[in-house]
């Protein structure tokens, strides 16, 4: 009777490291149960033919590695069988196997029941030759992988010259799978691998539980003979030389979501390059050289969230580019020349970054919480839905129609060609607008309600930060809108202003900060001012047409109060304004500092 025979529940058995000499008929037979078996490294010289009866049916792993030496083994069926320097020449299995790991045997006779179960079989350094391989190879029609590296086969069977004599001994490295890092046990076992080139992708037919996987330095020719990778989710391809994606490059991974392709060569992509890809909901194409996406290249990827198509050479977006991607929250298309977007209908945009994509003069969009539209010389915008942040410097915008109003909160149109006129139909309606930057247009005053309209309510009662230096002021109204209640921080620099009358700001009841430097005021009120702000933290009113006297006093005034006043050699600190999109791990920054235009001021 077994010693094990009052364990039938037991799953997983290592006695490796041992003394066993011998494995007698039956020895595990009460085990039914058992998955792994490990019985490495013991010195058994003799394996009775039903050593292994009764496991036929649930053996997952059979570890045998360096238990020579065995002549001779019988068993029925296992998973994985790891015979790796065991020194057997003859090998009976009488059902199935999958994996076979046999290398450094003296093997010459190899009998398998169910050959169609066999998928990997390495028989590196044995003593096979042409005659006794095409016995055993004959009905492994699911065979995957097969290394035959270090043994006799005869030259007219793999035409190599009769002068090649086939390695021996440790020095042996003529497969691919040689030149990895990793045996096939650990491919098996592997989950996540980089790769430096795709000269040797045979260590991935090895890698059925690979989740992730990163490939550089590859053509497009290598990608097509990816093997099936059935839990692959995470796949990067970068700084290859791939010019164009054919139908179905990708099909046999069908469990991937996150593929990125960034820092290729990508010119063309086929209309059906994804098909297949129906988890995928990130996809980074960012620095290729993509000139047209074909109209329905992303319909099959209906799980799209996050696209990034940076730094190409698209010129051209169709209105049908983004139609059957409902549920993309982050586009990137900055850094392309883009002439012509004839719409964007995304309604869940969470990002949308067209900077730097020049000469595009119009856009039309639906909706998006943030958008960055920064030096693309848009002269025209037209938003049919909403938008909560716009970032929209340095271009020539003259015309914005936002249909959702109240959904703005952040307004940056520095370095534009805004006129007074144009801002009144803008601003109307932006109830909830709290911070606008102005800065570097063609003001010449502030927007005021039209008096012959009496049904107008033109009110900012949510304005905080008003950025309006650097344009052509000369008289400021009281009743304009920009002078809200909840204003706190305020730039006049920099413009024409003769007057500073603290009668407008009479609707302001918590200034903290104040810059008028650089206009042509002579003289005013600072002690009204003052009086009625008593919030103020920081002035500043340097180059003005103040007399020595008057600046003196105003300045002594003012810090008596407690109040920073900022001098001309004091540099104001720069604020950066910020926004996320994730890339491959890339945070996009918009920061502008000019010497004229200057960022709002938090």
């Amino acid at each position: 009777m077994s010693v094990f025979a009052s364990l039938p529940n037991l799953v997983t058995l290592i006695l490796q490291h041992g003394n066993l000499s011998e494995l007698s008929n039956e020895q595990f037979s009460s085990m039914s149960g058992l998955k792994t078996l490990g019985l490495g490294n013991n010195s058994i010289t003799r394996v009775s033919i039903g050593a292994f009866n009764g496991l036929s049916q649930h053996l997952v792993h059979l570890n045998l590695i360096n238990c020579g030496p065995i002549r001779e083994l019988h068993m029925q069926s296992a998973g994985t069988v790891n015979l790796k320097s065991s020194w057997i020449k003859r090998l009976i299995i009488a059902g199935g196997v999958d994996l076979l790991f046999l290398r450094k045997n003296e093997l010459i006779y190899i009998e398998i029941g169910d050959k169609l179960s066999v998928t990997l079989v390495d028989l590196n350094e044995n003593m096979l030759r042409t005659e006794d391989l095409q016995k055993i190879l004959l009905g492994m029609y699911r065979l995957q992988f097969l290394d035959l590296s270090c043994s006799f086969i005869l030259a007219a069977v793999l035409g190599i010259t009769d002068s090649e004599q086939p390695c021996e001994g440790f020095n042996c490295t003529s497969t691919e799978m040689a030149d990895t890092f990793y045996s096939y046990q650990k491919a098996f076992d592997l989950v996540e691998h980089r790769l430096e080139n795709c000269s040797n992708l045979g260590v991935l037919k090895a890698s059925p539980n690979l989740e992730i996987l990163q490939i550089y330095n590859c053509s497009g020719g290598d990608l097509r003979v990816l093997p099936p990778l059935p839990k692959l989710s995470y796949l990067q391809v970068r700084s290859g030389n791939i010019s164009e994606l054919s139908d179905g490059q990708f099909a046999m991974l069908t469990a991937l979501d996150t593929l990125e392709l960034g820092y290729n060569s990508i010119f063309r992509v086929s209309v059906e390059a994804f098909k297949g890809l129906s988890q995928v909901w990130r996809l980074g194409m960012q620095n290729n050289n993509l000139t047209s996406l074909p109209e329905g290249v992303f319909n099959s990827l209906p799980e799209l969230v996050d696209l990034n198509l940076a730094r190409n050479q698209i010129a051209t977006l169709k209105f049908k580019t983004f139609s059957e991607n409902p549920k993309l929250k982050w586009l990137c298309l900055r850094d392309n020349p883009l002439i012509m977007v004839l719409a964007i209908p995304l309604k869940r945009l969470v990002l949308l970054d067209l900077t730097n994509c020049r000469p595009l003069e119009e856009l039309h969009m639906h909706s998006a919480e943030t958008v960055i539209l920064e030096n693309s010389g848009v002269r025209k915008m037209d938003v049919a839905g909403s938008v909560a942040i716009l970032y929209a410097r340095k271009n020539r915008l003259r015309y914005l129609q936002l249909d959702d109003k109240m959904s703005v909160t952040e307004l940056y149109l520095s370095d534009n060609m805004m006129q007074t006129k144009e801002l009144h139909n803008i601003l109307m309606g932006m109830w909830r607008l709290q911070r606008l930057d102005l800065s570097c247009n063609i003001l010449y005053e502030l927007p005021v309600p039209h008096s012959d309209n009496l049904d107008e309510v033109f009110l900012l009662p949510n304005l905080r930060f008003v950025n309006l230096s650097n344009n052509m002021l000369e008289y400021l109204h009281g009743d304009s809108p920009l002078m809200s209640p909840a204003l706190t921080h305020l730039d006049l620099s920099h413009n024409r202003i003769r007057i500073l009358d603290p009668h407008i700001f009479k609707m302001v009841s918590n200034l903290q900060s104040l810059h008028i430097e650089w206009n042509r005021i002579r003289d005013f009120r600072y002690d009204r001012l003052y009086k009625q702000q008593r919030g103020l933290k920081f002035v500043a009113f340097f180059n003005n047409l103040f007399s020595s006297e008057t600046y003196g006093n105003l300045t002594k005034f003012f810090k008596e109060a407690g109040v920073r006043v900022i001098e001309e050699n004091q540099k104001p600190k720069e604020v950066s304004f910020i926004t996320r999109h994730e890339e491959s791990a890339e945070t996009v920054f918009v920061q502008e500092y000019t010497l004229y235009c200057r960022p709002l001021r938090y």
